[in-house]
């Protein structure tokens, strides 16, 4: 162990710097839910924020964020300038935090996460979008739920290739091309027919093999069946998607974080009833008769009713007003109730103040001219998976008499191997 030397006459301080928690730390949680503008200028921001507060007792939220309004437990709080240009934040009184902000902020590229100063503990969002608008993805969140990069899952990934490989051989590559990306436009689209393409393909297959008689009747009765199921999936379905992209607002207003999240937005919470207000200024009243009313609390001599409407700025918790009766604070913007797509972002670990994301967001324009693309390529891998089915054969498959190789497509019967001596026997000579 280290040793030190003291002269006679030393004196050895001991300075209390805290007590309790040494360097404390905020444990906040903020619930967000943001709405972007119709022209595409910005977003609407409303944060509601829990947890406790243990240090600095002041929020500050910075460009490119704007804070317009703030309340807690229904009581409107004062907007001041921050210490750093451009900030705007309110003081927290306190350590149970339980707030409600509403800002603005006027960026589509890179911005923070949060825009606030301090760190949160759990950060969860609501992204609504105008109609027409669709959310491409979302670097810097670790999960943008319905965003269309998010929906694409391994078993996706696979049906399409299938689909697309089997239109490929059946037919030639310029349907597997259409195949491809009229599968990639539709395939998250609400009523897309996926499935339907596949049990088509599958029909067309087995027509192509099926010798003449009873089984090719079958099977091309099974092929236009499929065709005919198909046709009647498509036609509402392309219907649909040219009528959005013409008229963008007539899409439905349903909410995705309903399916793909179990929390909805964040709602505005109610201040508490007059009932309970009433009651607070009564017991007060009661209680500290001698004492110095404080703000926004009138003498008992007059009626209760004007009483509660005096201290309508009074806060619950301390049962004091935090600021003058006659003193003017922000409102706001008034909050948007729409719903046309609705995606949610969690961060799965704390966010710091610094940290960024980006929101990639398609146009209305994009997504109307992609709708448009949708409906042509549909169509016409429709219309080539009916008309290409061949014609009936005039003989029996496979031939019984002739041992001469018969061309189909690119393979020849019988095969190279029958008759090798790789697989002899009666087997292979019967199969051959």
């Amino acid at each position: 162990m280290p040793a030190f030397r003291v002269d006679s006459g030393t004196v050895f301080p001991i300075t209390e710097r805290s007590r309790g928690v040494v360097a404390p730390r905020n444990e906040l949680a903020l619930e967000r839910t943001m709405w972007l503008d119709f022209d595409g200028s910005g977003y609407i921001v409303m944060d509601a924020i829990t947890g406790a507060m243990r240090t600095d007792w002041r929020l500050d939220m910075s460009k490119p964020y704007a804070l317009l309004s703030a309340s807690e437990l229904g009581d409107s709080l004062l907007i001041t300038k921050g210490a750093d240009e451009g900030e705007t934040g309110i003081e927290v009184r306190m350590p149970d935090v339980d707030l409600e902000t509403l800002g603005r902020g006027e960026t589509r590229g890179a911005m923070p996460v949060t825009g606030w100063d301090s760190r949160f503990a759990s950060v969860k969002a609501s992204l609504n979008l105008p109609p027409g608008h669709k959310l491409l993805v979302a670097p810097g969140v670790d999960r943008a739920i319905g965003s269309w990069m998010d929906r694409w899952a391994l078993l996706d990934f696979f049906l399409v290739l299938i689909i697309t490989i089997a239109s490929w051989r059946l037919f030639n590559p310029v349907v597997g091309i259409i195949a491809l990306l009229a599968l990639g436009l539709s395939y998250h689209e609400l009523l897309a027919p996926t499935w339907l393409w596949l049990n088509l393909l599958v029909a067309v297959a087995l027509l192509r093999v099926a010798p003449a008689g009873r089984l090719y009747r079958l099977v091309r009765s099974y092929q236009l069946f499929s065709a005919a199921l198909l046709i009647i999936v498509l036609v509402p379905f392309i219907a649909n998607q040219v009528r959005i992209a013409i008229y963008p607002q007539l899409e439905s207003q349903y909410a995705e974080y309903q399916i793909f999240g179990p929390q909805g937005p964040v709602q505005q919470r109610s201040a508490p009833a007059p009932e309970l207000r009433m009651k607070e200024v009564a017991d007060l009243q009661q209680a500290q008769p001698d004492r110095e009313r404080p703000l926004g609390i009138v003498p008992s001599s007059e009626p209760l009713e004007e009483a509660v409407t005096v201290s309508k700025q009074s806060a619950v918790p301390y049962r004091f007003a935090r600021f003058a009766p006659n003193a003017i604070v922000q409102a706001g913007p008034g909050v948007p109730s729409w719903r046309w797509n609705t995606y949610r972002l969690v961060w799965s670990g704390p966010v710091e103040p610094g940290q960024e994301m980006r929101l990639v967001v398609m146009p209305r324009w994009l997504v109307s001219v992609l709708r448009f693309a949708l409906a042509g390529l549909v169509l016409a891998a429709l219309l080539w998976s009916c008309a290409g089915s061949p014609s009936p054969p005039t003989d029996a498959w496979p031939p019984e008499s002739s041992s001469a190789p018969r061309s189909r497509g690119r393979r020849t019967w019988p095969p190279s191997w029958c008759g090798s001596p790789w697989d002899p026997g009666r087997r292979a000579t019967r199969a051959c």
